[in-house]
């Protein structure tokens, strides 16, 4: 979600569970939520690679995020 990883970026199980301390089932979970998501898609003879969002994406997710936001403001008032 930060763009650390950019669009087509490969997740590597093994580097990733080292990256945040952790073993890796949680890392395998993770990146299955995250394709449930759709934020990660498989590819074949690649694995697991970052999705791209389209434009149409894009304006979703920033509409849905100002929803959110503001109805986070309003209840912390």
């Amino acid at each position: 979600m930060s763009g650390e990883l950019p669009a087509g970026d490969r997740l590597r199980i093994r580097g990733l569970a080292a990256e945040v301390g952790t073993s890796e089932m949680p890392v395998r979970e993770a990146i299955r939520r995250l394709e449930e998501a759709g934020f990660v898609e498989r590819t074949p003879h690649k694995g697991a690679v970052v999705k791209g969002l389209n434009l149409a994406e894009l304006v979703h997710l920033h509409d849905v995020r100002r929803l959110l936001e503001v109805e986070t403001a309003r209840a912390g008032t």
